[in-house]
């Protein structure tokens, strides 16, 4: 199989001092009641007349790359694939990367929305993009960038699992910024034996951070879709177990919860110390920026907070 580049870490630089730092309210994905996506279809040109206008005006190597992009990190935002598009070496800004996106838009290669408040009509400053089903899966096929194929319902996803996919990719690009690591993988799971039971026992985190030396890092990030205590306390439960069944040959890597915000961190932690996981804590507004070396925290009993602070050298 052809290996992905714009998943490969080894493509990337790290920057030392972030660069082209945004505001850490544009990476917010914080689930809000009775929110959809609202898709700009201003322009898009119907077939065969998307087909003409590609082939009088093909995609340049700057808006194959963005593709590329798009493709592998699924939702993502513009900020996001400038950042994307730095950390390999092709100067970029969120200017030249909506010009792009618009090319594609409008030729039927991706989808561009913002997310709408149903009750005050309030939209995101931030627009996200997808690939289309047909159109775009075909174009990066194409291209030889290698993709998860796409299923027919990602136009209509819940915006609440929209936000959970954008703020996984809002950790990796944030590692990629701030320091080396060897992988990244969204599918992989982790196994253990029950000993009491001599069941198998597995889990699938949001992420695994793989660093250089072998070692790991687990992200679960927690959004408020529906039934979300169930689901997400089931989930813990199978980490737990994981744990206890975990020994020198195939030890639990750390486990982070990647909330909504302080509160959410806070419901979240009265679950995970009611069932005993050791588990560490974050949100999406820590993880920006500066903030970046010491967005890892955990709770005392008393609700204060200790912060973690990472090496970055």
């Amino acid at each position: 199989m052809i290996k992905n580049k714009y998943s490969n870490p080894a493509n990337y630089q790290s920057l030392p001092d972030p660069q082209g730092e945004t505001s850490s309210a544009g990476y917010i994905f914080t689930s809000v009641a009775n929110e959809k996506l609202d898709y700009d279809t201003k322009g898009v040109l119907r077939y065969p007349g998307n087909i003409s206008a590609l082939l009088q005006s093909p995609l340049d190597q700057f808006e194959r790359h963005i593709l590329g992009i798009i493709g592998t990190y699924s939702y993502i935002t513009t900020g996001m694939i400038s950042d994307c598009l730095n950390l390999m070496g092709i100067p970029s800004d969120e200017d030249s990367v909506i010009k792009a996106a618009e090319h594609m838009r409008k030729t039927g290669l991706i989808h561009s929305f913002r997310f709408k408040d149903a009750d005050t009509g309030e939209t995101s400053t931030y627009m996200v993009h997808i690939l289309t089903k047909a159109a775009g899966e075909n174009a990066l096929h194409s291209l030889c960038v290698p993709m998860e194929p796409l299923d027919n319902f990602n136009v209509v996803a819940d915006p609440a699992i929209v936000k959970r996919n954008l703020a996984v990719n809002h950790i990796i690009i944030e590692y990629l910024k701030n320091m080396p690591i060897a992988d990244m993988d969204k599918s992989k799971r982790f196994s253990v034996i029950d000993k009491s039971t001599r069941e198998g026992v597995s889990a699938r985190p949001s992420l695994t951070i793989t660093f250089a030396d072998g070692s790991r890092i687990f992200y679960e990030v927690v959004r408020k879709l529906d039934f979300w205590k169930t689901d997400l306390e089931n989930k813990i439960i199978r980490y737990k177990r994981i744990q206890d069944n975990c020994d020198a040959d195939n030890e639990c890597p750390p486990i982070i919860f990647c909330c909504e915000n302080a509160e959410n961190a806070w419901e979240v932690y009265e679950m995970v110390s009611r069932i005993g996981l050791q588990a560490m804590f974050t949100h999406d507004q820590l993880l920006c920026g500066i903030s970046f070396k010491s967005h890892i925290f955990n709770f005392n009993k008393n609700g204060s907070v200790n912060y973690y602070r990472m090496i970055l050298d």
